[in-house]
């Protein structure tokens, strides 16, 4: 099976671009300006949360073949994002009533400013809020307070699919390539019947309160990546790389562009990890920063983007924001997500012996 070494690849660089590449994509919409487009209906943002979940598939897939064991897959997931994720939501619940409309007692009375918090904590359970009150509703792009985080619970549905298929099945990479042939199935049927946007084929699916339009996207990429986790390094080869690279670019603003995307970017995320130079590798030796970025990105820059220091200068409010979100960012790493993650051994030793 493919194993992109943990310690001697470049999954961390790219993961850590592909959050700036988020935060570049949305500042151009929070300044009231056109997003920049990968391909026909792409923007870069979404592009890099196709590239996440591409990478989540193919780390999360080997994490398992590496410890075989449910227990540490739940607490690995769960220590990976809800240490951050709770702290990063009281912060901005906390934070943002300075500049919100609403009084002390008419902010924290008020039942959406818990709901904010319940909702994008325990996401597959209730219907996504992104609003407190009081808080950006004038701003040019009004009421939303982190834009990013509708990405999370479709990340959480695709780590109980992978886990379903690896409790009901020891051949999981002939489940995984049949989920991709029926996705590309529906995906040309769709195609073929005339919808002007195939993803709508199953819309009217209602699943643990997500949208089916984005989690048809989405889910491809994370089993794809899975898939490839399960092959032998030797398919990451220089002259696949490139031809799937030459048909990206060819059918770019095609209608097929998104079930090729499916397949080939997740192929290309991973060659890259696998084979860019040293310089890359090794990256977050210092710290994992990309999911903090992720997180902090969207309410740092509704604030930035709203003082008049900001309003003529697109570049300088990329800047300063980044400066900033990359501050927060630094300091959820090191006093919140580095210090759970220690927690990984001490918990599935505590579970184990609990159930032994």
């Amino acid at each position: 099976m493919a194993n992109a070494n943990y310690y001697n690849n470049s999954f961390d660089f790219i993961r850590l671009a592909a959050a700036f590449g988020v935060l570049i994509s949305h500042s151009y919409p929070l300044a009231g300006l056109s997003e920049i487009t990968y391909a026909k209906n792409i923007s870069v943002g979404t592009l890099c949360v196709y590239i996440f979940f591409s990478i989540s598939g193919y780390l999360i897939q080997q994490s398992w073949d590496r410890s075989k064991s449910v227990i540490a897959f739940i607490i690995n997931r769960i220590l990976r994002i809800y240490p951050g994720l709770f702290i990063c939501l009281l912060l901005s619940t906390i934070l943002l009533f300075f500049i919100s409309n609403y009084s002390f007692l008419e902010y924290f009375r008020n039942i959406k400013t818990y709901q904010y918090v319940l909702t994008n904590l325990i996401p597959i359970l209730m219907p996504w809020q992104d609003s407190l009150p009081g808080v950006f509703e004038s701003t040019i792009f009004p009421i939303a307070v982190n834009g990013s985080l509708w990405s999370i619970r479709y990340e959480i549905v695709m780590y109980f699919v992978l886990l379903s298929l690896i409790l009901i099945t020891k051949n999981r990479l002939s489940f995984l390539i049949i989920l991709i042939l029926l996705t590309l199935f529906t995906w040309s049927y769709a195609f073929v019947i005339g919808l002007k946007d195939p993803g709508q084929v199953i819309w009217r699916v209602q699943f643990f309160n997500l949208d089916s339009t984005f989690l048809f996207r989405l889910a491809p990429f994370f089993l794809v990546g899975a898939a490839l986790a399960k092959l032998p390094i030797i398919i990451f080869q220089k002259y696949i790389f490139l031809l799937i690279l030459i048909t990206l670019v060819i059918f770019n603003n095609s209608d097929l562009n998104m079930p090729i995307l499916w397949i080939g970017l997740p192929y290309c995320i991973i060659f890259l990890a696998i084979h860019l130079p040293n310089f890359f590798k090794n990256w977050a030796k210092h710290g994992d920063f990309s999911f903090g970025i992720y997180l902090y990105a969207f309410p740092i820059q509704q604030v930035v983007s709203n003082s008049s220091y900001f309003k003529d200068s697109h570049n300088l409010l990329i800047l300063t924001s980044s400066f900033i979100v990359f501050l927060f960012a630094y300091l959820s790493w090191h006093l919140v997500e580095a210090p759970s993650l220690k927690m990984k051994r001490p918990l599935i030793k505590y579970f184990r012996d609990l159930y032994v």
